[in-house]
């Protein structure tokens, strides 16, 4: 029987968050996968069942194994990682959850950011309100010892 195409995760990582599955409805590829007691396989959609003496795979598998370009970009990101630029679609679930918390923690940053310009904008606001005050006072002539309010 065909043992289709084995693939290796990097330690620490596992097959059902690191691999990523979404792309299959996107690339349409032209592969199966099924994940076994922890160990992901994928065959060939031509998968012959069966191999030739001395073939570690059928025809199908090994072409797939040797030429697919879809599959090896896969195992580089699974080793390299995806780069951050790259669209979500090429992430795995525990890229994705990484990436989430990120901006999260982002979005933090920025609402503590706006609330603290706020405050100082507010802290402006009044001492212009009161500086405003001060000069159509002074303006008005009304005021009595302006020299002591400037001291001030």
């Amino acid at each position: 029987a065909c043992p289709g195409i084995h693939i290796q995760f990097p330690e620490g990582q596992s097959v059902h968050t690191a691999y990523p599955f979404g792309l299959h409805v996107l690339l349409g590829d032209p592969w199966d996968y099924a994940v076994t007691q922890g160990q992901l396989v994928l065959r060939a959609r031509g998968c012959e069942k069966k191999m030739k003496p001395n073939e570690t795979a059928c025809g199908p598998c090994i072409n797939l194994r040797d030429n697919d370009v879809n599959l090896t970009r896969i195992r580089q990101r699974l080793t390299m990682g995806v780069h951050e630029n790259s669209r979500l679609i090429f992430n795995g679930i525990a890229s994705l959850i990484r990436i989430t918390r990120q901006k999260d923690e982002e979005i933090c940053r920025l609402r503590l950011r706006k609330i603290n310009d706020a405050a100082k904008l507010t802290g402006k606001a009044v001492a212009i309100d009161n500086f405003k005050q001060w000069v159509m006072a002074v303006g008005s002539g009304k005021v009595e010892r302006v020299d002591r309010l400037v001291r001030v």
